[in-house]
């Protein structure tokens, strides 16, 4: 058990990228395995309980709002990346991990 608890010290606190310390949900498992939990917890328990009784909402506006926001971000997210990396600096084929605080480094990682 022991090696198992310095492997994962070894990579949460050697292993990782400085830069990324700061960023949502990539400061350690915690936040993730929240959010995993409260997800499981709430579709296997709570949501069936809570719906037992109930009929089914009409979601019908909110899913079209939902799947415009979704593809909006989508896009956004493919334009960052396309122009953070792929259309100006990088290549298709393997690069170095660039570990400098440069900020398009910095960009690629953030949007990729």
């Amino acid at each position: 058990m022991s090696a198992i608890i310095e492997w994962y010290k070894d990579i949460m606190y050697n292993r990782n990228d400085p830069r990324t310390k700061d960023w949502f949900l990539v400061s350690g498992p915690g936040p993730l395995f929240t959010i995993l939990v409260t997800y499981l917890y709430f579709s296997i328990s709570a949501g069936p309980r809570y719906m037992r009784e109930k009929k089914p909402y009409n979601l019908k506006n909110t899913l079209i709002v939902y799947n415009c926001i979704q593809i909006i971000m989508s896009v956004y997210i493919v334009y960052e990346g396309l122009m953070s990396g792929w259309w100006n600096q990088y290549n298709f084929y393997c690069e170095p991990v660039d570990y400098s605080d440069d900020p398009i480094a910095l960009r690629v990682g953030l949007y990729t």
